[in-house]
């Protein structure tokens, strides 16, 4: 059996590892909370997705790994681990940069921005360059090939960072530098070093033996990850999408050389954990979030591939990052904790405590979000999974907090044994039930609320004249979000839903649309147009997340009779006039 990589150490520095994991492990710990609380109270917030998205990647997944894979690197290069002190000063030096950025995303502070996107540059590249101190200075060993895996992403992140801060600069070509800023960072800095961890950690997880061809697959693997994201990177930021569509199928490949022993591995001894199977599922999400990506690239315009992305988001944040993340930890943090076996078993059982209903119920939830479904189905599923991050936040700061207490008496023997979870069936049952139960409640609420209106709107009064706009909804917006029409115009909006879920355009001067389904498109009688007016969507949250538009009057001598405005779709929408 491959045993966890751990430093030699004597008992004084296990316990201070322990005292140093149960404190720095309070960190992703934390921002995994806060990503609960802002889940809870986003209605409030203008940029909660934007928030969401960097609490994770930034925040959790930023600090989860710094701390082991500067564990991970000592432990394979059998090489004494970093002083306290300089890993410390990374920490904070990261974490000051993520509260930066944080900031300035939430209150629009540009220059504050800025200083933290320099402090998390500063602290990746302290990290990479005692990373690479460490691999120069090791003798030659087996698993070397991870921290290679670690350097390549750092060097990712140190390129993702800058364009981060490129984009705020460069609105022309803003569509390019957001692709490009989230690919190479999630599958940079994310992915390349879950598969670099997953080398050692996958048969530790399955108490089970290494495959052969682990490593020489690893090894194969890497450069064609590395090649596949910088030809990926190149064709977003040129916008060549073929070149980029095939960079991402490369760095797909190289996934999937790396996922084979470990499906040899999982096929000779089958997940038993809520830690494996919880790795397990996000790797599976991370191959689907790929294929979704590849047709989304094969778009012809970067505006549409950006306005899609967000399609992508959800299987790569939820499903593949925060799966892999809660797993991982809920695997190492008993381990790090220590306390002789006893101790890490019981441990280990904590957080194992109603694995298969969790893993089970944000599974399903989560590919029931991703359906075409409708909106009030879409929020119970989106709390089903919440519901399952507490379940773990909870178990996991309980556990954090016990540690600081010495046990004075072995744990009941019914808790003895991670991989002894119960009877995994019930808790199966349970997470079909609940996941059954919140679509019932959604698919109910749905019908509660009926049609918004049965028809578009009543007609305006009609003084001779009127324009016509074309709008397009994708990607949780209207295009395009102002409308400028001739004063005294009447107006007619043609809605076309070109967006994944159902919509609605609401007016503040009372005409509405019905609620139109994926594909469908209506016609909105908005009246003689004399005075600005504001539009949304009603459904549930979407107001929320952007979904306004303007209509904004414009003076202008017309002449008599037949005319048509100018077209200008990107500010002033497709206009005609009649």
């Amino acid at each position: 059996m491959t045993p966890l990589p751990v430093v030699s150490s004597p008992p004084a520095a296990g316990r201070g590892r322990a005292r140093w994991h149960r404190s720095v492990n309070l960190l992703p710990i934390a921002y995994l909370a806060a990503i609960a609380a802002v889940s809870i109270v986003h209605p409030l917030l203008p940029q909660w997705r934007w928030l969401l998205v960097h609490l994770l990647l930034l925040g959790a997944a930023g600090n989860a790994i710094l701390i082991w894979t500067t564990h991970f690197a000592a432990a394979v290069l059998r090489v004494p681990a970093d002083p306290r002190r300089a890993e410390a000063t990374r920490l904070v030096l990261l974490n000051l940069g993520i509260g930066g950025v944080l900031a300035a995303g939430t209150v629009g502070t540009g220059w504050l921005g800025v200083t933290g996107s320099l402090a998390i540059f500063i602290a990746v590249l302290a990290h990479l360059w005692a990373l690479a101190t460490r691999l120069r200075r090791s003798l030659p060993a087996r698993f070397a090939v991870t921290v290679h895996y670690y350097l390549a992403a750092a060097i990712a992140v140190l390129v993702g960072v800058p364009v981060g801060g490129w984009m705020l600069v460069d609105s022309a070509h803003r569509d390019r530098l957001v692709l490009f800023h989230a690919h190479v960072n999630l599958l940079g800095w994310v992915t390349l070093t879950v598969l670099g961890t997953l080398l050692t950690l996958w048969p530790t997880v399955l108490r089970t033996r290494m495959a052969g061809s682990t490593v020489p697959a690893a090894i194969v693997a890497l450069p064609l990850a590395v090649s596949g994201l910088v030809q990926l990177g190149i064709g977003l930021l040129a916008w060549w999408p073929t070149m980029a569509v095939l960079g991402l199928v490369l760095f797909a490949a190289a996934v999937v050389a790396v996922a084979a022993p470990a499906v040899a591995v999982a096929w000779r001894r089958p997940p038993s954990s809520f830690a494996a199977w919880s790795i397990a599922a996000g790797l599976g999400w991370l191959l689907v979030a790929l294929v979704w990506d590849v047709r989304l690239l094969a778009a012809a315009d970067a505006g549409i591939a950006r306005d899609g992305f967000h399609t992508v988001l959800s299987p790569l944040l939820v499903g593949f990052v925060g799966q892999v993340l809660i797993g991982a930890l809920a695997h190492l943090l008993p381990m790090a904790l220590g306390g002789g076996p006893s101790a890490v078993r019981a441990n280990a059982a904590a957080l194992d405590r109603y694995g298969p209903q969790r893993v089970v119920t944000a599974n399903l939830a989560l590919a029931i979000f991703l359906m075409p479904v409708g909106a009030y189905v879409r929020i119970t599923a989106s709390l089903l999974v919440l519901g399952t991050l507490l379940q773990f936040l909870l178990a996991a700061l309980r556990l954090l907090v016990a540690a600081r207490v010495p046990r004075v008496a072995p744990p009941p023997a019914a808790a003895t044994g991670p991989h002894r979870v119960g009877q995994p069936w019930r808790g199966v049952s349970a997470g079909l039930v609940l996941v059954l139960v919140a679509v019932l409640a959604g698919t109910i609420a749905e019908r509660a609320a009926g049609p918004t209106v049965p028809d578009a709107s009543p007609a305006a009064a009609n003084i001779g004249r009127t324009s016509t706009v074309a709008v397009a909804i994708r990607g949780m917006r209207y295009h395009p979000d102002r409308i400028e029409v001739p004063r005294g115009d009447r107006l007619i909006i043609e809605v076309v839903n070109d967006d994944d879920r159902d919509h609605d355009l609401v007016l503040a001067t009372g005409p509405r649309t019905p609620r139109i389904r994926r594909g469908a498109a209506v016609r909105l009688d908005a009246g003689v147009v004399d005075t600005a007016i504001d539009g949304w969507c009603s459904l549930p949250g979407h107001r929320q997340q952007g979904m306004v538009l303007t209509v904004v009057p414009i003076d202008a001598a017309a002449p008599a009779g037949p005319r048509e405005i100018p077209r200008n779709p990107e500010e002033h929408g497709d206009v005609q006039s009649d």
